[in-house]
Order: structure tokens, then C-alpha cells, then sequence
């Protein structure tokens, strides 16, 4: 990960979250030898999720998880990782391949007016403009998911509450 870009993910994770852009950096160091035969497909909480391309390798990573579950959390100092799943991915390569932006219509709202001024600080001191363009939809994105979530939390806890009272 180039180094600009490596510092505008830290600044933009929250803290409590940076423990797994190190683990995504640092994964070929982890996966040593398999880095090839297998990848990080997401991390949720504290859940690896990981893909193979063979249902060999789905076996033999069940007999590893142990192993390199110890070793990615004695890697990053702490237990983050709880839990570890594999996902096999048959008849296809499991090749890391440089990621490509599909061409998108144009977005209808302005990001700059959802990110504090210091996103929009971290964003300016990226030289690329589609680079730019690409977080900053992102992470209005990732804003309204959140609002989303947020909103239908708090419909589940009204919700809840019209429950309690009819009892």
C-alpha cells in the first residue's frame, strides 16, 4: 500500500479500527507461503472471513485455523480476531488482482457538505482526482449506511417499547 494512501486510511479509521488495516497490509507477511492460495475476503467485527480456491485448501485452513488465528493476534498485540471462517471458491483462480472502478453515473448529491473539515483536509491532500472522487463516494455512502442503521435501530427500540406497554 503506497504510503499517502496508507496514511489517509489511518487518519479516516477510527482508532478502534486500525487494527485491521494493519492486519490487510500486513497479510502477505501472515499468510507467508499461502498468501497465494488464500485471501481476506472482509473482516466484520471481529470475524475474518477468508476465500480459498479449492476445497483442499478449505480442509487443510480448518486444520490451521488454530494456528493462524494465535499468530494474526499475537501479530497485532491483542485477541481481535474471535472467530475465522473460509469460504471456497471453486473453479475459479484466487488471483489478487489490482482493483478496477467500474465507470459510474455521476452522483446527485455533494459529499463535501457530510465530512467534518478534517475528512475534507485528508481528502484534499490526495493528488488524484478519481482517487478522490472514489473515497469521497465511498464514504458518503458509508455515511448513509450508517444513518440508515442508526434509523432502524431506533425504529426497533420504538417498536420494542409499543410492545412492553400493550403487555
Amino acid at each position: 500500500m503506497s504510503k499517502p494512501i496508507k496514511n489517509f486510511l489511518t487518519a479516516i479509521f477510527a482508532p478502534s479500527d486500525r487494527w485491521k488495516l494493519r492486519l490487510l497490509s500486513d497479510w502477505s507477511q501472515l499468510a507467508g507461503s499461502l498468501q497465494g492460495k488464500i485471501l481476506i475476503e472482509r473482516i466484520e467485527n471481529n470475524i475474518l472471513y477468508l476465500k480459498v480456491g479449492h476445497p483442499a485448501w478449505a480442509q487443510e485452513l480448518l486444520f490451521l485455523m488454530p494456528m493462524l488465528k494465535k499468530k494474526i493476534n499475537a501479530h497485532l498485540g491483542q485477541e481481535y480476531i474471535e472467530r475465522i471462517y473460509v469460504k471456497c471458491i471453486q473453479h475459479k483462480a484466487v488471483v489478487a488482482k489490482p482493483m478496477s472502478v467500474p465507470a459510474r453515473q455521476p452522483v446527485e448529491y455533494q459529499h463535501e457538505m457530510m465530512f467534518d473539515s478534517h475528512q475534507q483536509r485528508m481528502l484534499a491532500l490526495l493528488k488524484s482526482d478519481q482517487l478522490q472522487s472514489i473515497l469521497s463516494s465511498y464514504f458518503a455512502v458509508c455515511k448513509k449506511n450508517a444513518a440508515l442503521k442508526k434509523g432502524k435501530k431506533e425504529k426497533d427500540d420504538h417498536d420494542g417499547i409499543k410492545r412492553v406497554a400493550k403487555l
